[in-house]
């Protein structure tokens, strides 16, 4: 297998360089091994249940309610999948259909709160329906597997495993915490070949391809900020040498972060130090504000900033 290969031999294994070459492929394999020995009780209808540590931060929806809320959509889910495999057998089969057939599609997030299965399938839908409009893709149904993500790492990622161990998804949407969507990206390219797309992964390290060869991700990163900004800033020639400071206006979404999926809540934050790190590199003017949460900041700063900033 692919970890035997890649051992180097015994002269060099204990030098730094080869240690952060196989600590990340070292704990990969543990963590296969485990899902291998544990596979049993996802299949013997066992849930698996985060930890309820007083460390962590209350949750806004219980357990029960997201299981509950969570069968009800899959429910829905199936009904649309039905309706889409009934119009693929009426239609006459097209260039693709000799190569497959039914395309699975894996999609994680959560049935309740922020970045929901209501907001994405509708438009899943809707862009499915457009594929099999296409002559070419003629009897070619696609059904969408719901993945259930309740912000609990071992969970998430567990329930991104078992579908790659056991070949359900063709290819998976989401997730949107950077470290479920890194273990599942992980195990794609040493094992099972899944395409993962993913609206976040905003970790620098996620750009590594050798690493992460099935991941695509489909928004700017915190690592392209410097150069959108340095771009954009250039383009309407504002030189570090000017006098006029350029304003960071922060959120830190205090109540959002409370039922967010991931660390989303955190982005704000993230994004700031990337833009703060950059333009005192690059010796601008600076104006920060940082603020709790996103209520009356249009009054508050906004409709002012344009009187001593100019972003």
């Amino acid at each position: 297998m692919w970890f035997y290969s890649q051992i180097p031999p015994s002269s060099n294994i204990l030098t730094l360089k080869t240690w952060d070459i196989l600590f990340p492929r070292v704990i990969t394999t543990l963590i296969f091994i485990f899902l291998i020995q544990t596979s049993g009780s996802v299949h013997g209808n066992r849930i698996c249940k985060p930890p309820d540590s007083p460390n962590l931060p209350e949750r806004k929806y219980k357990l029960q309610e997201l299981h509950s809320a969570f069968q009800h959509i899959s429910t829905k889910s199936k009904l649309i999948n039905e309706k889409r495999l009934k119009q693929s057998r009426q239609q006459p089969k097209g260039y693709n259909a000799r190569y497959v057939t039914n395309v699975h599609l894996g999609v994680q997030l959560g049935p309740l709160g922020p970045d929901n299965f209501a907001q994405v399938l509708p438009a899943i839908d809707l862009a499915l329906e457009d594929i099999q409009a296409i002559p070419a893709f003629g009897g070619v149904s696609f059904t969408t597997v719901l993945i259930l993500y309740i912000d609990a790492l071992a969970c998430d990622a567990l329930a991104l495993l078992t579908q790659l161990n056991s070949n359900g998804v063709n290819v998976i949407f989401g997730p949107l915490n950077d470290f479920t969507l890194a273990n599942a990206a992980r195990f794609s390219t040493a094992m099972y070949n899944v395409p993962i797309v993913a609206p976040a992964g905003f970790a620098h390290q996620l750009s590594d391809k050798l690493e992460y060869e099935m991941l695509t991700r489909v928004l700017f990163t915190y690592s392209d900020l410097e150069w959108v900004f340095g771009n954009t800033l250039k383009h309407y020639g504002w030189l570090p040498d000017q006098q006029t400071p350029i304003a960071i206006v922060t959120t830190r979404n205090v109540r959002r972060r409370e039922g967010v999926v991931g660390h989303t809540g955190m982005a704000g934050v993230f994004q700031h130090l990337i833009l703060q790190k950059f333009l005192v590199k690059a010796a601008y003017k600076l104006l920060s504000v940082t603020l709790d949460d996103e209520s009356d900041v249009t009054d508050r700063f906004l409709k002012r900033l344009p009187d001593s900033a100019r972003i």
